[in-house]
């Protein structure tokens, strides 16, 4: 209810924040990636099936997700693919922001599968900052 009562004259941006990534190209979402914590590739899937059509037919624009000891941001997504930002039924941008203690999670380390989706991926520890004006 809350994302079709938006006003987007009054409220352009639409952010939406969620614990556990739908995206996140660090080894764990391909499945012939020996990743162990194979729980974040079905939860990931099931945010894609059930909460991506809902963005995408309300037109969010960010979503914002912790979990994994890493940092990503991505393209609009849809379906796994990216695609240009419209002004209407353009794709999210997922920004996964668990960057803090990443040495705790050896395996999100580099695997060199990266996904074409994935416009920033940092492998190291640091902290987000954003201004909203």
């Amino acid at each position: 209810q809350d994302l079709k009562s938006v006003n987007r004259s009054l409220t352009p941006y639409v952010v939406v924040a969620g614990h556990r990534p739908m995206y996140f190209s660090l080894c764990g979402m391909d499945p012939s990636c020996s990743y162990v914590d194979a729980p974040d590739r079905v939860t990931g899937r099931l945010l894609q099936t059930y909460l991506e059509p809902l963005f995408f037919q309300f037109g969010v624009d960010v979503y914002l997700c912790g979990h994994v000891h890493a940092y990503q941001r991505t393209c609009p997504l849809l379906g796994g693919r990216c695609l240009r930002r419209g002004p209407r039924g353009r794709g999210t941008i997922h920004v996964l922001l668990g960057h803090a203690g990443a040495e705790f999670t050896n395996s999100v380390k580099p695997s060199g599968n990266r996904s074409k989706w994935s416009a920033y991926s940092p492998w190291e520890d640091e902290y987000s900052e954003a201004a909203v004006v």
